[in-house]
């Protein structure tokens, strides 16, 4: 038996893309012990800058715009 791997690497275009609020989401799960606390950001943004060899992601999420799944928090 034999095994075969091939890696492909294509490279980005270069440009700047931000985050499309409409589309994307950011959020957490914390587990604990007896199931998981989940949230998410409400107000978040991020940036992909992409030039020759080099990509830089950044991004923030405002810790005052976060939402909890939680029955016991109103």
């Amino acid at each position: 038996m034999s095994i075969t791997t091939a890696t492909r690497q294509e490279a980005l275009p270069t440009g700047t893309w931000n985050l499309d609020p409409v589309h994307s989401s950011v959020g957490f799960e914390v587990d604990y012990m007896v199931g998981a606390f989940r949230g998410q950001f409400r107000d978040v943004d991020a940036r992909l800058v992409v030039g020759g060899e080099s990509a830089r992601l950044t991004g923030a999420a405002q810790v005052a715009g976060v939402g909890v799944k939680d029955e016991n928090r109103s």
